[in-house]
């Protein structure tokens, strides 16, 4: 490859053979111009919306709101019942452990307020 370049330098030199012309970019723009074809741009018309359609919009989105509404409530109140039941329950089953505890161990109420009293 430097062969090749020692002999384009030789026999071409290290000028730039290509120039621009002078004041070539000064009215570019103008000469492109002048030679594009004339055109008028192609007008669209848009559709206006019908009411119908606006209705129909309001109607679904009213619809998705009363849907994710109920479907809230349901799942809170199903919830609500849930903690409800586990609370019931568990109060119950403390209660009910305590009651045992206190059979097993043969304590009696006057037994327990001596034992807070001491504390």
């Amino acid at each position: 490859m430097e062969k090749e370049e020692v002999f384009l330098k030789q026999k071409f030199g290290n000028e730039d053979p290509f120039r621009v012309p002078e004041g070539y970019f000064n009215s570019f723009a103008d000469n492109l111009m002048s030679q594009l074809p004339e055109r008028e741009a192609k007008v669209i018309p848009m559709r206006r919306h019908t009411a119908w359609r606006k209705y129909a919009a309001v109607a679904v989105a009213a619809c998705f709101g009363v849907l994710l509404f109920n479907v809230g409530t349901t799942y809170f109140d199903r919830h609500q019942q849930d903690a409800q039941q586990i609370t019931a329950s568990a109060q119950a089953s403390s209660s009910d452990a305590f009651d045992q505890m206190a059979d097993y161990a043969m304590i009696d109420v006057s037994d327990m307020y001596a034992y807070v009293a001491d504390y």
